[in-house]
């Protein structure tokens, strides 16, 4: 589905800057699948832009909790948006948007911008000595980075 837009192209501000955090958990379930609603017209995809309604069933069609928050957050304040919400509700990861997305996508053009802030975003997340190790692991590539330069 396209975002709803106001006729000229341009993305409605109710969708402009979505992002959907779902909390869920596994359980038993083997496979799971998520439910959508219909978008008949621009008017359910706004409605679905301000209330999300998402499900979750297992390999049966059972239906398993789900918690489904609106994260607004443009794509220069959704590091920043997810650690506030970190912090409220307990950890979350950023998950990768379909390729075949009409919305632009939550990181910076660029493939280095992007790999330096999931970069940031993933050591954030880890413990001290997990840290320590992958600070470890970077020094000493750089150390053979520099040594083979030579």
């Amino acid at each position: 589905m396209q975002p709803p837009t106001d006729g000229k192209g341009t993305i409605s501000p109710s969708c402009s800057a979505l992002y959907i955090v779902i909390g869920f958990s596994t359980g038993e379930a083997r496979r799971l699948q998520f439910v959508l609603p219909p978008f008949a017209n621009r008017a359910e995809g706004e409605r679905f832009c301000l209330q999300p309604l998402i499900g979750l069933q297992d390999q049966n069609q059972k239906p398993q909790p789900v918690s489904v928050s609106r994260l607004d957050a443009d794509k220069n304040s959704l590091l920043p948006a997810l650690e506030q919400y970190n912090r409220r509700h307990g950890p979350t990861v950023p998950a990768p948007r379909p390729a075949k997305s009409a919305v632009s996508p939550p990181f910076t053009s660029s493939a280095s911008g992007h790999a330096e802030q999931m970069l940031r975003f993933w050591f954030l997340q880890a413990d001290t000595a997990s840290r320590e190790r992958f600070l470890d692991w970077v020094r000493q590539r750089n150390v053979t980075s520099t040594a083979e330069a030579k």
